[in-house]
């Protein structure tokens, strides 16, 4: 018998996202924060990483696979960032219009993260049996308030109104946990 100890791939649930790009970060490279950009490596230990996008079931979600180019050891650690945007057919995002709220005033949206549905705001390996560590950049209107189930690292003033908030989680947490609320919040 031959056991399997090493891949080519790398695999995460996915559910109505649009990928964009995809890069593996090397390990001990600097991250800096950016005003338009979100989290970027500061020099370029980075490399493109191709992919592609499978459709095993539309009741559950796809596939993003990773063609990471080499040979990884099964229980290896890899650092990978994904560029992509969510889409109105995303199950996780729940949107109140203003007159749903108490202001009567803004929209608001919240995350229902619970069975299987953070792939579809997220793409990971969607199973409670692993635990994430995650970063994030949020754009909404600037009289919207922008809270995540992570510690928010600094918010910028961007263009046309809005402003970027941005957030990091160094707590593992299984995915079901990660949260997001955009409104006018006022407690």
């Amino acid at each position: 018998m031959i056991g399997i100890s090493t891949t080519q791939y790398i695999s995460f649930d996915s559910w109505n996202l649009v990928i964009d790009s995809v890069y593996e970060v090397f390990p001990g490279t600097a991250m800096t924060l950016t005003e338009n950009y979100g989290v970027l490596p500061t020099n370029s230990s980075i490399r493109e990483l191709s992919w592609t996008i499978m459709y095993p079931q539309n009741d559950t979600g796809y596939v993003l696979v990773i063609d990471y180019g080499e040979n990884i050891p099964l229980n290896g650690e890899v650092s990978v960032q994904i560029y992509y945007n969510t889409t109105s057919q995303g199950q996780a995002l729940q949107w109140l219009t203003p007159d749903q709220t108490s202001g009567k005033q803004y929209p608001y949206m919240y995350s229902q993260c619970e069975d299987i549905n953070c792939r579809s705001m997220i793409p990971l390996q969607d199973t409670p049996a692993i635990k994430i560590t995650y970063g994030s950049c949020v754009y909404a209107d600037r009289n919207l308030d922008v809270y995540m189930s992570a510690n928010k690292t600094q918010s910028f003033s961007s263009i046309y109104g809005f402003n970027k908030h941005c957030f990091y989680s160094q707590i593992p947490i299984p995915d079901y946990l990660t949260a997001i609320v955009v409104g006018h919040v006022v407690y």
